[in-house]
C-alpha cells in the first residue's frame, strides 16, 4: 500500500467532485478498503498478479 490514509479523501471529494476512486496495484486491498469509508459512487482497483487479486478479493 501507499500512504493513502495519510490523505483527507473528504476534502478531495468536496473540493474536485470526485465520485470515483480509481487504483492500480490493489496489493492485499488496504487502499481499496480504506476508499470504501469515503462514499465513492464507484471504486475500481486494478490487480495483475492475480494471488494478490484473490487475497484482496477475501479482505475486502
Amino acid at each position: 500500500m501507499g500512504q493513502i490514509d495519510r490523505f483527507d479523501l473528504n476534502k478531495t471529494i468536496i473540493e474536485y467532485g470526485a465520485t470515483v476512486f480509481l487504483e492500480t496495484g490493489t496489493g492485499l486491498g488496504s487502499s481499496l478498503g480504506f476508499a470504501l469509508n469515503f462514499g465513492f459512487e464507484k471504486l475500481f482497483s486494478i490487480e495483475l498478479v492475480e494471488a494478490l487479486y484473490l487475497k484482496a478479493k477475501e479482505k475486502i
